[in-house]
């Protein structure tokens, strides 16, 4: 259940899927010997007192119930079965979406684009990788060949929202400036960037956020 909202409002049961539910596979994995991989989120780093890029080895407390599922079920699993490879996965998109999709960032850009008299307005207090998620299935197979624990998996991004946005406009060479939005985020600004340090290392890469979006939007 990745919907955060959801998440608020539905905590027993949504814990039942994203901890229970991922502890019970991870069981199996353990009982057949196979290697069990695991995706998380990015939100584990929703409400850390340190700043981004956040690396794996961060002390973490997250602020929602979300993150606080996925943080648990990552836990779970490496105390039961050492060998899970756990992947904190970031917001994704696709470039190919049906008419009408606004699930993610990518469609609701896209939609923004379309309009010439819709105002252009994203969040500067608000920092996160959004990653294809076309990259991401391509980097599976070597992510199991991963030593188990914990992996930031996505594309790294130091721009807020709205610089992000900023920087794709003015790289594709459109003529839309948007206004940034002070208001969202103002009071606990949100900040779920991720380092790839440890993935870099380990041979596996991701283009940086602004650099997927416009090839996307190419």
């Amino acid at each position: 259940v990745s919907d955060t909202g959801v998440c608020q409002k539905n905590p027993r049961w949504s814990e039942v899927i994203n901890v229970t539910g991922t502890v019970n596979l991870v069981t199996v994995c353990r009982e057949f010997g196979a290697k069990p991989l695991i995706c998380s989120s990015d939100q584990v780093y929703f409400g850390s007192r340190q700043l981004g890029p956040h690396a794996e080895t961060e002390d973490l407390h997250p602020s929602n119930v979300y993150g606080c599922q996925k943080l648990r079920a990552e836990q779970i699993c490496l105390e039961i079965f050492p060998e899970t490879v756990c992947l904190r996965l970031s917001w994704m998109y696709a470039k190919d979406t049906l008419p009408g999709d606004r699930g993610h960032f990518l469609s609701q850009l896209k939609e923004a684009l379309e309009d010439p008299e819709k105002p252009l307005s994203w969040p500067v207090h608000d920092c996160r990788g959004l990653t294809d998620v076309e990259s991401v299935v391509e980097n599976l197979p070597a992510a199991l060949k991963l030593p188990g624990g914990v992996w930031n998996f996505g594309s790294p991004n130091h721009r807020s929202t709205h610089h992000t946005v900023k920087h794709i406009l003015e790289t594709l060479g459109l003529d839309r400036c948007p206004v940034p939005n002070e208001e969202a985020f103002s009071s606990c600004p949100r900040d779920l960037s991720m380092d790839p340090g440890k993935l870099n290392a380990a041979g596996i890469f991701f283009p940086a956020t602004a650099e997927g979006l416009i090839r996307a939007l190419k």
